[in-house]
């Protein structure tokens, strides 16, 4: 049996006798949460602001937009007066928004905080069409860490009516 690297916590699942990765956990939760919530989640293309649905899997994935939605959800928590969750982000060229989420770790190894300040984020940028991923921007901007993958996000704000580029 190999030990998990110390750069990942683990947490146990409630009556599954099983640790698994927070990361995850996270993903799979969320994916789940994609899936039943029945709104498709959006990223609106930089140029056109044409909306490409993400499937639940990439949207809920380490190197999909899971790491947005952790950065949201860490400036939520910590905009109530909460220490953020430490949270270990890497740049990759293979991931979606050019950063993976390579651990989170909670300092009192309960997750559920951080997974409703994330499903708050999520409802700030949802409308009845589905979940605005660009407009994650203002809360990433303020999460703890954003200044690090800042130019990595390509988080753009929506084009100014009239404006020509």
């Amino acid at each position: 049996m190999t030990s998990p690297s110390p750069a990942e916590s683990l947490v146990v699942v409630p009556g599954s006798g099983q640790a698994r990765s927070t990361i995850t956990y996270l993903s799979e939760a969320f994916s789940q949460l994609f899936v039943m919530g029945r709104r498709p989640v959006l990223l609106r293309d930089a140029d056109s602001w044409q909306p490409t649905e993400i499937s639940p899997f990439l949207a809920s994935h380490a190197k999909g937009l899971l790491p947005l939605f952790v950065m949201a959800g860490n400036a939520v928590w910590a905009d109530l007066g909460e220490t953020p969750f430490p949270v270990r982000m890497q740049d990759s060229a293979r991931a979606l928004a050019g950063i993976e989420l390579v651990s989170v770790v909670p300092p009192d190894g309960n997750l559920t905080p951080l997974m409703l300040a994330m499903m708050e984020a999520i409802s700030q940028v949802a409308d009845q069409t589905g979940i605005l991923v660009n407009e994650l921007g203002p809360l990433i901007e303020r999460a703890p860490g954003a200044e690090w993958v800042g130019a990595k996000l390509a988080m753009v704000p929506k084009p100014a009516s009239g404006a020509t580029s």
